[in-house]
């Protein structure tokens, strides 16, 4: 008998193993979100394909300061018929997504420049949804987000604090990497490396 499957993996796990210059030891790094269950690239081409709700993604993984004057290829998820990709209001086209490209698009040789970039998602030439990214400046600040605002005392008490790195203005540094040294006070545990380093 031959048997035939697909098996996707939804979020990191821990794991037996040692993964090579990984901040967090044990934990196999491959799902589609990670371990505190913020999504990664995969996440969005994942809601392109199977979410009912309008949605589109710009991959913004090259629009940092780093690139600047650089062309470079942006790829576009979206659950729409068409998407068009802006960058400083100048539309750099309309592209079709289907299925026969995975619900993703790729804009080759996109001009990197300080501002905006932008994509709208259309279905059947009327537009559904949007998605902007604003190029980042200096990483100034490392901003704190708490699940909760209160812990119950006891052993299932957790709050998990995310931290983003921000400019002046509080737009996200994706390549800013600075070392990042954690601890607690008071009646508490620190889960994670005190130190995160890139």
């Amino acid at each position: 008998m031959n048997a035939q499957g697909v098996a996707w993996l939804y979020a990191d796990h821990g794991a037996d193993r040692n993964y090579r210059n990984s901040p967090l030891q044990n934990v196999n790094a491959k799902g589609w979100v990670d371990l505190y269950r913020i999504p990664k690239y995969m996440y969005y081409l994942w809601q392109a394909n199977w979410l009912e709700r309008p949605m589109i993604y710009v991959r913004p993984f090259y629009w940092q300061n780093q690139f600047v004057g650089q062309l470079r290829p942006i790829q576009v998820d979206s659950n729409g018929d068409e998407v068009e990709l802006f960058v400083n209001g100048i539309s750099l086209g309309r592209k079709s997504v289907n299925t026969a490209n995975f619900q993703t698009v790729e804009y080759l040789d996109v001009p990197v420049q300080p501002g905006v970039i932008e994509g709208i998602a259309f279905k059947s030439g009327v537009e559904v949804a949007r998605q902007q990214w604003t190029m980042p400046g200096p990483a100034a600040a490392v901003q704190l987000r708490a699940s909760h605002a209160s812990m119950p005392a006891g052993r299932h008490g957790l709050i998990e604090v995310i931290a983003t790195i921000v400019d002046a203005d509080g737009h996200p540094v994706l390549g800013a990497r600075p070392d990042l040294h954690w601890s607690v006070e008071g009646a508490a545990t620190l889960v994670g490396p005190a130190l995160w380093t890139r």
